[in-house]
């Protein structure tokens, strides 16, 4: 674990204990990498700019699991329909709720 680093937030930030773990690994990576001497002018910014993504996919994972309705995320999983009286949208595309019925049961 990140020393410095409050280790029960998660009533502060919505993580859950496990996700908390992989953010201060993240942390640590970065801090680790810091100490590296870069081989290239981009470098720092291209490992800067990963770490990001996997701070906002860490941050989706809150969002999913907070907001279900308005975060849905893969195939295969889908809002009951009586949450949804006209069907669920999917990228533009109105799935009736007989086939999600079908697909959930």
């Amino acid at each position: 674990m990140s020393e410095g680093i409050i280790e029960d937030i998660s009533n502060i930030n919505g993580l859950t204990e496990n996700e908390q773990i992989v953010m201060n690994h993240i942390l640590d990576a970065w801090k680790a990498f810091q100490l590296l001497k870069m081989s290239h002018p981009d470098e720092e910014s291209e490992f800067r700019r990963v770490i990001h993504q996997m701070q906002t996919a860490m941050g989706l994972r809150i969002l999913r699991r907070e907001y279900p309705k308005g975060w849905y995320s893969s195939p295969g999983w889908y809002v009951r329909s009586d949450d949804y009286p006209d069907g669920l949208r999917i990228d533009a595309k109105l799935i009736p709720n007989d086939i999600i019925e079908a697909n959930t049961e």
